[in-house]
Protein backbone atom coordinates (compact mmCIF):
# COMPACT_ATOMS: atom_id res chain seq x y z
CA UNK A 1 0.00 0.00 0.00
CA UNK A 2 1.33 3.48 -0.93
CA UNK A 3 2.08 5.41 2.18
CA UNK A 4 0.31 8.64 0.50
CA UNK A 5 -2.38 7.35 -0.24
CA UNK A 6 -4.03 4.71 2.10
CA UNK A 7 -5.97 3.10 -1.11
CA UNK A 8 -5.57 -0.63 -1.89
CA UNK A 9 -5.09 -1.32 -5.27
CA UNK A 10 -5.73 -4.49 -6.31
CA UNK A 11 -5.19 -5.76 -10.00
CA UNK A 12 -8.23 -7.70 -11.95
CA UNK A 13 -7.91 -9.63 -14.75
CA UNK A 14 -11.07 -9.23 -17.09
CA UNK A 15 -11.03 -13.02 -18.16
CA UNK A 16 -13.64 -15.22 -17.33
CA UNK A 17 -11.37 -17.94 -15.55
CA UNK A 18 -10.64 -15.03 -12.65
CA UNK A 19 -14.56 -13.35 -12.70
CA UNK A 20 -15.54 -15.84 -9.91
CA UNK A 21 -12.96 -14.43 -7.55
CA UNK A 22 -14.42 -10.89 -8.02
CA UNK A 23 -17.94 -12.22 -7.98
CA UNK A 24 -17.58 -12.57 -4.48
CA UNK A 25 -16.22 -8.41 -3.41
CA UNK A 26 -19.08 -6.50 -5.26
CA UNK A 27 -18.61 -3.81 -3.00
CA UNK A 28 -14.90 -3.25 -3.33
CA UNK A 29 -15.92 -2.19 -6.93
CA UNK A 30 -17.11 0.79 -6.01
CA UNK A 31 -15.42 1.32 -2.74
CA UNK A 32 -13.48 4.35 -2.45
CA UNK A 33 -10.76 2.51 -0.22
CA UNK A 34 -9.95 0.47 -3.26
CA UNK A 35 -8.68 0.82 -6.76
CA UNK A 36 -9.29 -1.53 -9.43
CA UNK A 37 -6.57 -1.94 -11.77
CA UNK A 38 -7.95 -3.91 -14.55
CA UNK A 39 -4.70 -5.08 -17.02
CA UNK A 40 -3.33 -8.36 -18.79
CA UNK A 41 -1.45 -11.09 -17.05
CA UNK A 42 1.77 -9.97 -18.08
CA UNK A 43 1.45 -6.23 -17.11
CA UNK A 44 -0.32 -7.27 -13.72
CA UNK A 45 2.85 -9.45 -13.14
CA UNK A 46 4.98 -6.44 -13.90
CA UNK A 47 2.49 -4.24 -11.20
CA UNK A 48 2.68 -6.50 -8.42
CA UNK A 49 7.09 -6.70 -8.89
CA UNK A 50 7.06 -2.87 -9.08
CA UNK A 51 4.98 -2.38 -5.84
CA UNK A 52 2.12 -0.98 -7.86
CA UNK A 53 0.14 -2.93 -6.95
CA UNK A 54 -1.05 -4.51 -3.57
CA UNK A 55 -2.78 -7.73 -4.34
CA UNK A 56 -4.20 -9.59 -7.62
CA UNK A 57 -3.88 -12.43 -9.83
CA UNK A 58 -0.23 -13.31 -11.24
CA UNK A 59 1.17 -16.19 -13.15
CA UNK A 60 2.48 -19.26 -11.29
CA UNK A 61 5.61 -17.98 -12.90
CA UNK A 62 5.76 -14.33 -11.56
CA UNK A 63 5.15 -15.50 -8.03
CA UNK A 64 8.41 -17.92 -8.81
CA UNK A 65 10.28 -15.16 -9.76
CA UNK A 66 9.14 -13.28 -6.46
CA UNK A 67 8.24 -15.75 -4.01
CA UNK A 68 9.97 -14.31 -1.23
CA UNK A 69 8.18 -10.89 -1.46
CA UNK A 70 4.56 -12.28 -1.85
CA UNK A 71 2.16 -13.84 0.69
CA UNK A 72 -0.13 -16.80 -1.58
CA UNK A 73 -3.83 -16.65 -0.28
CA UNK A 74 -4.63 -20.38 0.86
CA UNK A 75 -7.11 -22.63 -1.43
CA UNK A 76 -7.45 -20.08 -3.91
CA UNK A 77 -6.10 -20.21 -7.56
CA UNK A 78 -6.88 -20.58 -11.19
CA UNK A 79 -5.52 -23.98 -12.09
CA UNK A 80 -6.27 -27.45 -13.54
CA UNK A 81 -4.99 -30.80 -13.19
CA UNK A 82 -3.56 -31.35 -16.78
CA UNK A 83 -3.57 -29.45 -20.06
CA UNK A 84 -6.20 -26.77 -20.62
CA UNK A 85 -5.61 -25.64 -24.17
CA UNK A 86 -5.93 -22.10 -23.50
CA UNK A 87 -3.37 -21.04 -26.35
CA UNK A 88 -4.04 -22.81 -29.78
CA UNK A 89 -2.23 -23.02 -32.98
CA UNK A 90 -3.86 -22.80 -36.03
CA UNK A 91 -2.10 -22.86 -39.73
CA UNK A 92 -2.82 -23.48 -43.40
CA UNK A 93 0.17 -25.38 -44.35
CA UNK A 94 1.30 -28.94 -43.44
CA UNK A 95 3.24 -28.17 -40.11
CA UNK A 96 6.44 -29.79 -41.89
CA UNK A 97 6.17 -27.11 -43.69
CA UNK A 98 6.07 -24.18 -41.27
CA UNK A 99 8.29 -26.43 -39.07
CA UNK A 100 11.42 -23.96 -38.91
CA UNK A 101 9.13 -21.05 -39.95
CA UNK A 102 8.62 -17.78 -37.38
CA UNK A 103 5.39 -17.93 -34.55
CA UNK A 104 4.30 -15.22 -32.90
CA UNK A 105 2.93 -15.42 -29.82
CA UNK A 106 0.72 -13.12 -27.71
CA UNK A 107 2.05 -10.58 -25.41
CA UNK A 108 -0.96 -10.89 -22.69
CA UNK A 109 0.04 -14.21 -21.01
CA UNK A 110 3.03 -14.80 -19.19
CA UNK A 111 2.39 -18.52 -18.70
CA UNK A 112 1.19 -19.81 -21.96
CA UNK A 113 4.66 -18.79 -23.44
CA UNK A 114 6.70 -20.42 -20.73
CA UNK A 115 6.99 -24.71 -21.86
Amino acid sequence: MNSQDPRIRIGRINYTNVWPIYYYFPELMNSSEVDIIEQVPTSLNKAMAAGEIDMGPISSFAYGENFENYLLYPDLSVSAYGEVNSILLFHEQPLREIANGRIVLPTTSATSVIY
